[in-house]
């Protein structure tokens, strides 16, 4: 519980939990202290380099206004902090065959495949692994270079996709209309940060 204290404090971190509760409605967004994490238009095995600067990034994604902690690259791209941070293990991923998605468009059920697309090198030992799966916590870290990223390389190694089964129903909130039940599936980019 040390740590939570230590990363809540940090300046960073209070700046984007106000924009964030902002820009969502919201007074404490709770959900962001405790959360652990797991199409950017990259191409397999493409490069870019980041700056070590982090930054709070709001945008409008399908009318709602967004907030994401993005890392800037010399090159002018942004990487969101979440999408960077990857996952711990591929336990339960495909990562060779086409994993199929149920979804609703109009009260009608409609499937779609969705394929793990990886280097052909690909190997796990090589998916970067931040000091903390705790966004904020991370984020404070870089933020007070405790974790430098000034001029480390990052690595598209491709996209992981775990299949599952919805438990309840979703809603249009975040993407797609689906029913408890239907087959699911999470997509996870994976990059190497050197």
């Amino acid at each position: 519980m040390e740590n939570k204290k230590n990363y809540q404090e940090n300046e960073f971190v209070k700046n984007f939990l106000s924009v964030y509760a902002a820009n969502n409605g919201r007074k404490s967004p709770e959900e962001l202290l405790n959360r652990t994490v797991g199409n950017n238009g990259f191409a397999l095995g493409q490069r870019d380099v980041l700056t070590g600067d982090i930054k709070i990034k709001e945008t409008e994604i399908d009318g709602k206004k967004q907030t994401f902690i993005v890392l800037p690259t010399v090159n002018g791209n942004e990487f969101s902090l979440m999408s960077l941070m990857g996952v711990s293990s591929l336990k339960g991923y495909e990562l060779t065959n086409a994993v199929d998605v149920e979804f609703e468009v109009k009260n009608t059920k409609q499937t779609r495949s969705i394929q793990s697309d990886l280097i052909e090198d690909f190997d796990f030992t090589d998916v970067w692994q931040p000091k903390s799966r705790n966004l904020l916590e991370l984020a404070a870290m870089i933020a007070d270079k405790e974790v430098n990223l000034t001029g480390k390389t990052v690595t598209f190694l491709g996209t992981a996709v775990k299949p599952f089964i919805a438990k309840k129903d979703g809603d249009a909130t975040f993407g797609e209309i689906y029913k408890k039940g239907y087959k699911r599936a999470i997509e996870t980019k994976l990059w190497k940060i050197e």
